[in-house]
């Protein structure tokens, strides 16, 4: 698909992105931010929105609606989230996923328009990631952590990229 970004509108087959301080379909105040207004007609796509917030949850809506052919129906969508706190929460503390697996928990919560992501690293004493500099967090563990942080290490070692990873690609998962 060819895209172009100009200041003159096309006659056709264009997609508008239009900044306006009034879309509220909802009239929700702690969610306007969020909102959008997509304008579906045979000839060109427009798209009301007041923060890039809502411009990325457009974009999704349009993802999900389109079709074979990138064929998009016909009609208007007035979208707002209800709540403001829309969110997920992963536990590595006890269950280990590969970055990839986490990736993909993040793509999901794109798709269904979640926005926080609450990453549970650990459990009370049973501090499983290494930091370079702080060894005490790993070393001070009772006996059964400890053979909990063992077997980590060894699936980290097995899986060679498995979330233990992630403390040295942190800046690849936060701006994913």
């Amino acid at each position: 698909m060819n895209l172009s970004i100009t200041e003159r509108t096309p006659a056709s087959r264009f997609i508008a992105i239009i900044t306006d301080s009034n879309t509220d379909p909802l009239n929700k105040e702690e969610t306007k931010d969020e909102a959008y207004i997509l304008n579906i007609t045979a000839s060109s796509i427009n798209i009301s929105v007041r923060t890039s917030a809502g411009a990325f949850y457009a974009y999704q809506t349009l993802y999900s609606l389109r079709g074979s052919n990138n064929v998009f129906p016909i009609g208007i969508v007035k979208d707002q989230p209800r709540f403001a706190y829309r969110g997920m929460h992963v536990d590595v503390g006890r269950n280990f996923h590969t970055k990839e697996e986490i990736l993909k928990i993040l793509d999901a919560m794109a798709m269904y328009k979640l926005n926080k992501f609450h990453f549970h690293l650990t459990e009370d004493e049973g501090w499983r990631m290494e930091i370079p500099g702080l060894p005490e967090l790993t070393e001070v563990v009772l006996i059964f952590n400890k053979l909990i942080y063992i077997l980590h290490r060894l699936y980290a070692f097995l899986m060679i990229d498995a979330w233990y990873v992630l403390l040295y690609d942190k800046n690849n998962l936060t701006l994913y």
